[in-house]
């Protein structure tokens, strides 16, 4: 097979006639299921057994459509994942696929996203309240002292979760304490909860000095809310991916220069450093909401995310660009992740159930970088506008 017939191999199907018909649609997940594990029925449209959504959604009137686009072949090599990875993202922004799409194809092609998972730890926060300010230092001492009986009382609440330490906080006559966790492969926010309030039921019981009051959750755990804090310490899943991609490829797939990629970065950065963001990166969210909605996570952590994404000219001409993604909160097993068409998606990249929480975000880490790759090379390059004014624009009464 010479490399034209092996790159048309690769290819994701299109249909020129019409794109968008039940045979082209079909003919694409046929496509994939021939070329991984995946059973892709479940993204199919058909009726489910409406009592499979038990535990997830209370007063259930049905279910909304949303379109899922695919990605990829994705060379991707990390700690957790190795090898080409198709990936399903949900979106009704036109030209977010094509653009991701088009961002992992120059990767691809210089070698592949490099990847890694920093550290994986869940917070759950607890407030006590003393008599006085001398009291609740002094609680802190005792509680350094009694640590492994909390593991104790915590740890006996869970099959998987391990509590891992203690870290407290006091301001006046309120001690803020994180418990912090290693949640296995769930995003685990209901299991640290139960696991910190019978830890803290103990802590009522005995401490000394004893709190007049305990507030669970306690606030000080960024619980679905940026702060500085998680930014700089981590919540959630910490990964980091990056590439360096060969000036020939900037050249001919993304008509861009490496030395201009970095000047619109370092715009971009020193403008959110300006405005006080935390982090900067042009559209991490962009990449993780995708993701997140294809696979049944917990959309609201998307207020929690921060990332860092750096573009760095090398003297050769190539590009260097890399993301630190440090409260990133997905898990592959509970929640949603079990529902028929998230399971797909999931099955899809190989990271559906126990053992794979990390190459899931290992994954969402590398998507990132292709992202920020190709929106800033289109930035660039003048093709920023008139790329979402082609794809992106869904007009009323346009063919169908």
């Amino acid at each position: 097979m010479n490399n034209a017939d092996n790159d048309a191999g690769r290819r994701i199907p299109r249909d020129v006639a019409d794109d968008y018909s039940e045979a082209a649609v079909a003919r694409r997940r046929q496509w994939l299921e021939e070329r991984t594990t995946a059973r892709l029925g479940g993204l199919a449209g058909n009726p489910v057994d409406t009592h499979v959504f038990r535990g997830n959604i209370e007063n259930l009137i049905g279910t909304v459509q949303f379109p899922i686009g695919i990605a990829g072949p994705y060379a991707i090599h990390g700690q957790h994942v190795d090898g080409d990875v198709f990936i399903p993202m949900a979106t009704t922004e036109g030209a977010l696929v094509a653009s991701y799409g088009r961002g992992m194809k120059a990767i691809s092609a210089s070698g592949g996203a490099r990847t890694g998972l920093v550290s994986a730890e869940l917070t759950a926060g607890v407030t006590f309240v003393f008599p006085s300010q001398l009291d609740a230092h002094g609680f802190i001492d005792w509680l350094s002292r009694v640590t492994e009986a909390l593991r104790t009382c915590a740890e006996a609440t869970t099959r998987h979760g391990k509590l891992l330490r203690i870290e407290p906080r006091a301001i006046g006559r309120r001690v803020f304490a994180n418990f912090v966790y290693d949640t296995a492969d769930a995003l685990g926010i209901n299991m640290a909860t139960v696991a910190t309030a019978a830890a803290s039921d103990w802590i009522m019981q005995n401490a000394h000095p004893r709190p007049l009051v305990r507030n669970l959750p306690g606030g000080m755990q960024g619980e679905k809310w940026a702060n500085a804090l998680d930014f700089l310490h981590g919540r959630g899943r910490r990964v980091v991916a990056e590439a360096t991609i060969s000036r020939a490829v900037l050249k001919e797939q993304l008509r861009a220069e490496a030395q201009d990629m970095h000047e619109a970065w370092l715009s971009m950065a020193l403008a959110k450093m300006s405005a006080g963001g935390l982090g900067a990166s042009f559209h991490a969210a962009n990449g993780v909401a995708a993701l997140m909605l294809a696979t049944g996570q917990d959309a609201a952590y998307l207020t929690a995310l921060t990332a860092t994404a750096v573009m760095e000219a090398r003297p050769n001409g190539d590009l260097h660009v890399s993301i630190d993604i440090p409260t990133l909160g997905v898990g592959t097993v509970g929640g949603g992740t079990g529902l028929p068409s998230f399971r797909a998606c999931l099955e899809l990249m190989g990271c559906h159930g126990r053992g794979k929480a990390n190459r899931l975000a290992e994954i969402i880490a590398a998507v990132c970088i292709a992202g920020e790759v190709s929106t800033v090379a289109a930035i660039v390059s003048g093709e920023f506008v008139t790329a979402h004014e082609r794809l992106g624009r869904n007009r009323p009464g346009a063919p169908k």
